[in-house]
């Protein structure tokens, strides 16, 4: 099976606190837990997956995980599973593992919804349960306050804003 699209119909967005250009903060109060972003795809739920998302800050260096892995499921080839491990796909031999997420995206959906998070190795090959390297050991968790406050609203509880 061909891993060539007619066209690219999906779309990246990484959303940060910075400006990428200049590096400079864009917001007043930061959003995001330090080295950690909320970078995402809309447009593969048409293919039958979950949207992709990664939560470490690095888009030079990872935003290739996106451009492979969505036109392999665009293309038929590629299904994932949670807890899936996609062998090999840094050049330095490292693993990736997908792990099914509830995401709330701020925005652009009313409720939490599912996506693939993929979750990077730290410099020596180990995953967040045995990484103690920021913000590595952190992508398991949720990226901001904020949504951790819209998840309490939405299930009708309570938010303290003490926890702020």
């Amino acid at each position: 099976m061909s891993n060539k699209l007619k066209k690219v119909d999906y779309v990246v967005h990484w959303v940060t606190d910075y400006d990428p250009k200049t590096k400079k903060q864009i917001s007043k109060k930061r959003e995001f837990i330090n080295g950690m972003c909320n970078a995402h795809t809309h447009g593969l739920d048409k293919y039958g997956s979950y949207e992709l998302q990664i939560v470490i800050d690095a888009p030079d260096a990872y935003s290739f995980l996106f451009e492979k892995i969505a036109r392999q499921i665009a293309s038929g080839q590629l299904k994932l599973e949670d807890g899936m491990i996609l062998k090999g796909m840094f050049s330095d031999g490292a693993d990736l593992r997908v792990d099914k997420h509830l995401q709330y995206i701020s925005g652009y959906t009313e409720k939490p919804e599912y996506v693939w998070r993929l979750i990077i190795p730290d410099g020596e090959f180990k995953m967040p349960e045995e990484s103690e390297e920021p913000p590595y050991c952190f992508q398991t968790l949720e990226p901001t306050r904020d949504y951790w406050k819209t998840v309490y609203e939405l299930e009708g509880k309570e938010w303290l804003e003490d926890w702020d």
